[in-house]
Protein backbone atom coordinates (compact mmCIF):
# COMPACT_ATOMS: atom_id res chain seq x y z
CA UNK A 1 0.00 0.00 0.00
CA UNK A 2 1.79 3.47 -0.82
CA UNK A 3 2.02 5.91 1.46
CA UNK A 4 0.63 9.42 0.82
CA UNK A 5 2.61 12.60 1.18
CA UNK A 6 0.92 13.70 4.20
CA UNK A 7 1.49 10.66 5.68
CA UNK A 8 5.34 10.71 4.73
CA UNK A 9 5.58 13.98 6.51
CA UNK A 10 3.77 12.84 9.39
CA UNK A 11 6.59 10.64 10.09
CA UNK A 12 8.66 13.63 10.99
CA UNK A 13 6.81 15.44 13.50
CA UNK A 14 8.88 15.55 16.66
CA UNK A 15 6.82 13.97 18.90
CA UNK A 16 6.10 11.36 16.92
CA UNK A 17 9.62 10.76 15.48
CA UNK A 18 11.22 10.71 19.07
CA UNK A 19 9.01 7.99 20.48
CA UNK A 20 9.33 6.19 17.21
CA UNK A 21 11.93 2.87 16.46
CA UNK A 22 14.67 5.00 15.06
CA UNK A 23 15.59 6.45 18.50
CA UNK A 24 16.20 2.57 19.41
CA UNK A 25 18.02 2.10 15.98
CA UNK A 26 20.40 5.00 16.46
CA UNK A 27 21.33 3.96 20.64
CA UNK A 28 23.63 0.96 18.27
CA UNK A 29 25.68 3.16 16.78
CA UNK A 30 28.97 4.28 18.62
CA UNK A 31 28.96 7.89 17.24
CA UNK A 32 26.16 9.98 18.72
CA UNK A 33 26.42 12.92 16.93
CA UNK A 34 25.09 11.23 13.43
CA UNK A 35 21.54 10.89 15.77
CA UNK A 36 21.59 14.83 16.49
CA UNK A 37 22.56 15.03 12.62
CA UNK A 38 19.77 12.61 11.43
CA UNK A 39 16.99 14.61 13.75
CA UNK A 40 17.96 17.96 12.33
CA UNK A 41 17.63 16.67 8.60
CA UNK A 42 13.95 15.40 10.02
CA UNK A 43 12.96 18.86 12.31
CA UNK A 44 14.12 20.56 8.85
CA UNK A 45 11.39 18.70 7.32
CA UNK A 46 8.91 19.59 9.39
CA UNK A 47 9.73 22.85 9.76
CA UNK A 48 9.63 23.37 5.94
CA UNK A 49 6.41 21.08 5.65
CA UNK A 50 8.28 19.13 2.67
CA UNK A 51 5.97 16.43 2.03
CA UNK A 52 8.33 14.77 0.04
CA UNK A 53 10.98 15.05 2.55
CA UNK A 54 13.11 16.95 0.29
CA UNK A 55 15.35 19.44 1.75
CA UNK A 56 18.55 20.94 0.94
CA UNK A 57 21.59 22.14 3.42
CA UNK A 58 24.45 23.98 3.47
CA UNK A 59 27.38 21.44 4.51
CA UNK A 60 29.86 24.53 5.87
CA UNK A 61 26.96 25.03 7.96
CA UNK A 62 26.57 22.36 9.25
CA UNK A 63 30.63 21.41 9.93
CA UNK A 64 30.41 24.58 11.97
CA UNK A 65 27.63 23.42 14.12
CA UNK A 66 28.55 19.97 14.77
CA UNK A 67 32.30 20.94 15.16
CA UNK A 68 33.24 18.78 12.26
CA UNK A 69 34.95 18.62 9.16
CA UNK A 70 33.57 18.24 5.52
CA UNK A 71 34.91 15.29 5.20
CA UNK A 72 32.34 13.90 8.18
CA UNK A 73 29.40 15.50 7.12
CA UNK A 74 29.67 13.20 3.58
CA UNK A 75 30.91 10.24 5.62
CA UNK A 76 27.41 10.89 7.71
CA UNK A 77 25.01 11.32 4.59
CA UNK A 78 26.58 8.32 2.96
CA UNK A 79 26.08 5.63 6.24
CA UNK A 80 22.56 7.09 6.23
CA UNK A 81 21.92 6.37 2.63
CA UNK A 82 23.35 3.48 3.30
CA UNK A 83 20.80 2.01 5.81
CA UNK A 84 18.25 4.01 3.66
CA UNK A 85 17.18 6.13 5.66
CA UNK A 86 17.84 9.17 3.37
CA UNK A 87 19.09 9.86 -1.10
CA UNK A 88 21.31 12.48 -1.23
CA UNK A 89 23.16 14.85 -4.38
CA UNK A 90 25.47 17.55 -4.57
CA UNK A 91 24.47 20.50 -6.13
CA UNK A 92 27.64 21.78 -6.09
CA UNK A 93 30.84 21.86 -3.26
CA UNK A 94 28.33 23.30 -0.59
CA UNK A 95 24.86 22.99 -1.14
CA UNK A 96 23.76 19.33 -0.81
CA UNK A 97 19.80 18.03 -1.69
CA UNK A 98 18.47 15.75 0.25
CA UNK A 99 15.20 13.34 0.78
CA UNK A 100 14.42 12.01 3.45
CA UNK A 101 12.95 8.66 3.56
CA UNK A 102 9.90 6.77 5.22
CA UNK A 103 11.88 4.72 8.12
CA UNK A 104 9.07 2.76 8.70
CA UNK A 105 9.63 0.32 5.93
CA UNK A 106 13.13 0.46 6.65
CA UNK A 107 14.56 -3.25 6.73
CA UNK A 108 17.21 -1.74 8.84
CA UNK A 109 15.24 -0.08 11.33
CA UNK A 110 12.61 -2.95 11.24
CA UNK A 111 14.13 -5.97 10.40
CA UNK A 112 12.64 -9.34 9.88
CA UNK A 113 11.52 -11.37 13.11
CA UNK A 114 11.91 -14.66 11.88
CA UNK A 115 13.93 -16.20 8.79
CA UNK A 116 11.65 -18.00 5.78
CA UNK A 117 11.81 -21.74 8.23
CA UNK A 118 10.16 -19.56 11.04
CA UNK A 119 13.20 -19.56 13.34
CA UNK A 120 13.91 -16.86 15.70
CA UNK A 121 16.07 -13.83 14.86
CA UNK A 122 18.48 -12.84 17.23
CA UNK A 123 20.13 -9.50 17.65
CA UNK A 124 23.03 -8.70 16.07
CA UNK A 125 25.25 -8.12 19.07
CA UNK A 126 24.41 -12.09 20.29
CA UNK A 127 25.93 -13.29 17.00
CA UNK A 128 29.29 -11.00 17.43
CA UNK A 129 29.31 -12.56 21.00
CA UNK A 130 29.09 -15.93 19.80
CA UNK A 131 31.27 -15.57 16.99
CA UNK A 132 34.17 -13.90 19.41
CA UNK A 133 33.39 -17.44 21.67
CA UNK A 134 34.05 -19.43 18.62
CA UNK A 135 37.08 -17.36 17.13
CA UNK A 136 38.59 -18.39 21.00
CA UNK A 137 38.15 -21.64 20.30
CA UNK A 138 39.57 -21.52 16.93
CA UNK A 139 42.81 -20.08 18.16
CA UNK A 140 43.07 -23.29 20.96
CA UNK A 141 42.38 -25.78 18.28
CA UNK A 142 44.09 -24.43 15.48
CA UNK A 143 45.42 -26.72 12.94
CA UNK A 144 44.27 -29.91 15.65
CA UNK A 145 42.72 -32.36 13.89
CA UNK A 146 38.83 -33.20 14.96
CA UNK A 147 36.38 -35.45 13.77
CA UNK A 148 32.85 -34.13 13.48
CA UNK A 149 29.70 -35.57 11.12
CA UNK A 150 32.27 -38.73 10.53
CA UNK A 151 34.75 -36.41 8.64
CA UNK A 152 38.55 -35.26 9.99
CA UNK A 153 38.76 -31.89 9.62
CA UNK A 154 40.16 -28.66 11.04
CA UNK A 155 38.86 -25.16 12.26
CA UNK A 156 39.16 -21.99 9.61
CA UNK A 157 38.72 -18.79 11.00
CA UNK A 158 36.08 -16.65 9.78
CA UNK A 159 36.48 -14.29 6.48
CA UNK A 160 35.09 -10.90 8.79
CA UNK A 161 34.43 -9.22 11.51
CA UNK A 162 30.69 -9.54 11.16
CA UNK A 163 30.32 -12.65 9.10
CA UNK A 164 27.94 -14.06 11.68
CA UNK A 165 26.09 -11.34 12.52
CA UNK A 166 25.85 -10.53 8.96
CA UNK A 167 24.27 -14.45 8.35
CA UNK A 168 22.31 -14.22 11.37
CA UNK A 169 23.32 -17.85 12.19
CA UNK A 170 25.86 -19.94 14.28
CA UNK A 171 27.93 -21.82 12.73
CA UNK A 172 32.31 -22.61 12.50
CA UNK A 173 34.03 -22.67 9.40
CA UNK A 174 35.98 -25.78 8.71
CA UNK A 175 38.34 -27.59 6.51
CA UNK A 176 38.20 -31.32 5.37
CA UNK A 177 41.79 -32.08 6.80
CA UNK A 178 42.95 -34.07 3.48
CA UNK A 179 41.66 -31.69 1.31
CA UNK A 180 41.12 -27.82 0.01
CA UNK A 181 37.62 -27.87 0.60
CA UNK A 182 35.84 -25.87 3.40
CA UNK A 183 32.33 -25.91 4.97
CA UNK A 184 30.71 -24.76 7.68
CA UNK A 185 29.07 -27.36 10.77
CA UNK A 186 26.49 -24.79 13.08
CA UNK A 187 25.98 -24.68 16.50
CA UNK A 188 23.43 -27.73 16.86
CA UNK A 189 25.32 -30.37 14.44
CA UNK A 190 28.35 -29.31 17.10
CA UNK A 191 26.59 -29.82 20.00
CA UNK A 192 23.74 -31.79 19.53
CA UNK A 193 21.55 -29.09 21.37
CA UNK A 194 19.68 -26.33 20.74
CA UNK A 195 20.99 -22.58 21.89
CA UNK A 196 19.87 -21.66 25.00
CA UNK A 197 17.14 -19.13 25.28
CA UNK A 198 19.35 -15.25 25.37
CA UNK A 199 16.67 -14.72 28.20
CA UNK A 200 18.43 -16.78 30.09
CA UNK A 201 21.50 -14.65 31.60
CA UNK A 202 24.22 -17.50 31.31
CA UNK A 203 23.15 -18.61 27.72
CA UNK A 204 27.02 -16.94 26.64
CA UNK A 205 28.43 -18.82 29.43
CA UNK A 206 26.37 -22.47 28.11
CA UNK A 207 27.22 -21.92 24.90
CA UNK A 208 31.00 -21.47 25.47
CA UNK A 209 31.18 -24.45 27.71
CA UNK A 210 29.33 -26.71 25.11
CA UNK A 211 31.27 -25.89 22.29
CA UNK A 212 34.24 -26.45 24.48
CA UNK A 213 33.25 -29.59 25.36
CA UNK A 214 31.98 -30.57 22.25
CA UNK A 215 35.65 -30.31 20.21
CA UNK A 216 37.36 -31.78 22.93
CA UNK A 217 35.68 -34.95 22.77
CA UNK A 218 36.12 -34.49 18.78
CA UNK A 219 39.59 -34.34 19.01
CA UNK A 220 41.45 -36.92 17.37
CA UNK A 221 44.43 -38.55 19.69
CA UNK A 222 46.60 -40.12 16.91
CA UNK A 223 48.79 -41.44 19.62
CA UNK A 224 45.95 -43.67 21.01
CA UNK A 225 45.40 -45.06 17.13
CA UNK A 226 49.04 -45.51 17.41
CA UNK A 227 49.35 -47.49 20.46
Amino acid sequence: MKISKNEILDLFEPNKYYKSIVIEFFKSWINSKINLFYAELMELVWELQSKNGFIIISKREKTYKFDITLRTIRNWLCLLKEVGLLDFKYMDKDICWIQLKNYTKNAHINPPKEKPNGEEILPSRFYKDVQLIFKNAIKLYKNVPLMIENEAVVLEDYENKKELAESKDVYMRVRLKEEEFYTTIDYKMLTGQKLPSIKCNYHQAIIKKRIEESLENSFIDYCKFAA
